[in-house]
């Protein structure tokens, strides 16, 4: 897992697979990192997700409230269909921007 920039100056932060309670002090660990290491928006692409329970939503929520105390935007880019569902349903696809599948 590792963040790429692009022209615009955002970061993106590419998720795949599971993002659940098996992979939540991973992520959460790499995701901090990110949030501390860079500056502007940060997007994390949830293209390649697979799974996602309520650990992970804890780590989005957690990833979200880091970036904004230090004043960058974090939202979620490219999330399939059943992924933006879940988040729709937890009420966080406002919060985290998500589009709609």
């Amino acid at each position: 897992m590792s963040a790429t920039g692009t022209a615009a100056r955002i970061v993106t932060f590419p998720l795949e697979g599971r993002v659940d309670a098996s992979t939540a002090s991973a992520l959460r660990a790499a995701l901090h990192q990110t949030v501390l290491d860079g500056h502007g928006p940060l997007a994390l692409d949830l293209g390649a997700v697979s799974q996602l329970d309520a650990v992970g939503l804890g780590v989005l929520m957690g990833a979200y409230e880091s970036a904004h105390r230090r004043g960058r935007a974090l939202t979620v880019v490219n999330p399939p269909r059943r992924i933006a569902a879940i988040l729709r349903l937890a009420g966080l696809a406002r919060v985290l921007r998500a589009p709609a599948a």
